[in-house]
Formats: C-alpha cells, sequence, structure tokens
C-alpha cells in the first residue's frame, strides 16, 4: 500500500497487532484460497478468520455445545494457531501477552522491521 505522506513521515516506527502475512509462510494457503474467492485480504477479513478458527477449536476441543461451554473452555491456557499467529487467552477473554509488529516506511511503501516477540510463524 503506498503511503500518501511518505516524505513528512520520514523514520516513524509504527507499532501493530497485525502481522506481515506474507511473511508467514503458514497463512500463504488460507490467503491463496481466500483471496480467489473474495478479493485482497484485509486486516478486518483476516481477524474474522481469526476468530472463526478459535471459535472452532474451542468447539472441537471442548466438544462445547452451548456458550457456556464455549466460555469455560476459552479458560484453559490452550494455545490456538490462527491466519494471525498463535494466541491464549486470559480468563477475562483478553490475549495473554500478544505481539506487536514493527513497521516503517522505505521508498514509499510500509516495510516490516521486527515482532515484539520473535517467533517461527514470521520469517524475518
Amino acid at each position: 500500500i503506498p503511503v500518501k505522506y511518505k516524505d513528512v513521515a520520514g523514520d516513524f516506527l509504527v507499532s501493530t497487532s497485525f502481522p506481515p502475512l506474507n511473511l508467514a509462510p503458514s497463512t500463504f494457503h488460507i490467503r491463496q484460497n481466500f483471496e480467489q474467492k473474495y478479493g485482497p485480504m484485509t486486516p478486518l477479513a483476516a481477524y474474522g478468520y481469526a476468530a472463526a478458527q478459535v471459535a472452532i477449536a474451542v468447539i472441537k476441543r471442548g466438544a462445547a455445545a452451548d456458550r457456556l461451554a464455549a466460555g469455560r473452555a476459552l479458560n484453559y491456557a490452550t494455545e490456538y494457531d490462527t491466519i494471525i499467529g498463535p494466541l491464549t487467552f486470559l480468563g477475562t477473554g483478553d490475549p495473554q501477552d500478544p505481539n506487536v509488529y514493527f513497521y516503517t516506511i522505505k521508498n514509499g511503501n510500509w516495510a516490516y522491521v521486527q515482532a515484539a516477540h520473535r517467533s517461527t510463524f514470521v520469517l524475518k
């Protein structure tokens, strides 16, 4: 995505919870299938997809047949592999130790720098 104010932005370092999916090999087939059917995967679509992945995993792992059972199953400190990376939740429903990804502007485009917590999810 070209940056409109690239000359003014200079050496900004921007943090976001959205990973560079193009550098995450485990997402390749999911993104390819999604984009063939629906077009480019936006951050909103990626988070929606991840939410569905978590819900499906909770139902499968906990044999949750209703909302209460699904809520109980989410309270277990279980890691869920999603398109936006591995997620674990606290009892309050908040992500446990979420990752943050840093970007800067190079040659007028966003460029990935690194993750706050390095992992094998993103190659770099």
